[in-house]
């Protein structure tokens, strides 16, 4: 039925529903940016720490500002393309290696890393590298 079609009565009637209608997708609505704000916070990253990634193609080491459901933020990131051995990497620091490669990315641009292809991540307990 048209509104112009309508008494008095059914006017009220029908704005009572619409204001009931907008009050549901209002809570509706706040109950999923809840929902959202819990899942960005249930995690093990240490946010505003130095960390180091390796996906299923790439590693990266950048200073973590934020988590998202879905990925990682990064400031400050580099690519590294050759580690050398990891674990005198991850014990001495990428730049001190003779034989790795490391590539920043553009100064004050962020980096975002897909959380589905990480394989592991953790502090990287040393300054980020410069390039090499």
């Amino acid at each position: 039925m048209d509104i112009k079609d309508m008494t008095g009565l059914e006017k009220e009637e029908h704005m009572k529903e619409r204001e009931a209608e907008l009050a549901s997708l209002k809570n509706e609505s706040h109950s999923r940016a809840a929902s959202c704000v819990e899942r960005q916070a249930t995690h093990s990253y240490e946010i505003g720490k130095n960390i180091i990634i390796r996906t299923v193609t790439f590693t990266y080491i950048g200073k973590l500002i934020t988590v998202h459901e879905h990925e990682l933020v990064l400031e400050k990131a580099v690519w590294v393309a050759d580690t050398g051995r990891f674990h005198e990497a991850l014990l001495n620091g990428v730049e001190t290696l003779e034989n790795s490669e490391v590539e920043a990315f553009l100064p004050d641009h962020i980096l975002l890393i897909g959380r589905a292809a990480i394989v592991d991540a953790q502090v990287y307990i040393h300054n980020i590298p410069k390039t090499k």
